[in-house]
């Protein structure tokens, strides 16, 4: 029987200690794998270079199954709940993925499974490069989904999301995470799927006539269209085969830019995300046993909250939650708080010509 070379020793170890760190499913691809995802998806190399792509030698691509977070808000959000106009203003939604911070928690077990990879590996004999070297992105510039695809994690489903195929069956309610390897982990090139070339112009390419019949019917959404007919938008076109980003609530939670008058009702009584789409989804598994404490906001924040302090203070809120992202405007929370108490002010001034208009509704 031939000895596993050191790589594949390491991999077989890394690939147990991420599944002691509960995530949901994982994959390994080669550096040439990778390096052509990124040519595929046309990474610039300056990102390239920010994340030390030229020195990744074999990827780890992990999904986590997420819970639907805490169901408190935290105290900053209590104060402005307990005001006295409070009971007549809005909560805004927070999507579920963004209830608490799982991408904190996604690179903290991946820092651990590489810590116990170490250890382990070192009580071969194997000496492993340290901790710093082994990159670890999660909600990064890199293409995640398209990486998370060719390492055999699941597919791309309609609406655009990584549904996950794991030990515990299908999700969608996942994360992705990302762990470049400064080592060879002694992978074969996998030419199996055929359609990850495929797949991965459609997730560049909004709009190609081939994304329903490549990804759907083949890998797993067959003639399901719920999230297609979920989204009150449009943004998935009529058959799941474009995805139209200027059309997407979740797009427009965070962008600080004037909405289309088209999208203003949908932003009303929202803060961030949306999901519309993975809750049609029948893969939409949730795995409430998953807990993360970090940076927790709950699923709804009063709108008060986001108005009652300067952008500085909110900014400093908010630090370490999932909104603390460079691309989330502050600004477009404000303003989605705002368009929330200008619609609940619309309701009470018409609901208010409507009493005096017809005195019955005064009994």
């Amino acid at each position: 029987m031939k000895a596993q070379s050191p790589g594949a020793v390491v991999r077989s170890i890394l690939a147990g200690q991420l599944k002691d760190q509960g995530f949901f499913a994982q994959g390994f691809i080669t550096a040439q794998s990778f390096l052509s995802v990124l040519d595929e998806m046309r990474i610039s190399a300056e990102i390239r270079d920010r994340y030390g792509a030229s020195e990744t030698r074999s990827l780890a691509a992990v999904a986590f199954n997420y819970s639907s977070g805490p169901e408190d808000m935290p105290a900053w959000a209590k104060k402005a709940e307990d005001a006295p106009s409070a009971h007549s203003e809005p909560r805004l939604a927070i999507a579920r993925f963004a209830r608490a911070n799982w991408y904190a928690e996604i690179n903290q077990r991946l820092l651990a499974a590489v810590k116990a990879t170490r250890i382990e590996a070192a009580s071969l004999g194997i000496e492993l490069p340290g901790v710093k070297a082994w990159k670890r992105l999660v909600n990064s510039m890199m293409p995640e989904k398209a990486l998370a695809f060719r390492a055999g994690l699941g597919w791309i489903g309609k609406n655009t999301i990584l549904i996950a195929s794991g030990s515990r069956g299908e999700s969608s309610a996942v994360l992705l995470g990302l762990l470049l390897c400064p080592i060879d982990l002694d992978l074969e090139e996998s030419l199996s799927r055929t359609t990850t070339a495929q797949s991965v112009e459609a997730l560049k390419n909004d709009n190609t006539e081939w994304w329903n019949k490549a990804l759907k019917s083949e890998l797993g959404c067959g003639s399901c269209n719920r999230c297609v007919d979920a989204c009150p938008t449009g943004a998935l076109g009529s058959r799941g085969s474009f995805f139209e980003r200027k059309k997407c609530i979740q797009h427009w939670t965070h962008i600080d830019e004037e909405p289309p008058a088209s999208m203003l009702p949908f932003l009303s009584g929202r803060l961030y995300g949306c999901d519309i789409c993975l809750e049609a989804c029948p893969y939409f598994n949730l795995d409430e046993a998953a807990s993360c404490n970090r940076g927790a906001l709950g699923p709804a924040i009063p709108a008060r909250a986001l108005l009652d302090v300067s952008e500085s203070e909110l900014k400093n809120t908010l630090r370490d939650t999932t909104l603390d992202r460079s691309w989330i405007s502050l600004k477009a929370l404000r303003r989605n708080a705002a368009l929330s108490l200008e619609s609940i002010g619309r309701e009470k001034s018409c609901g208010d010509g409507q009493a005096k208009e017809n005195p019955k509704n005064d009994h």
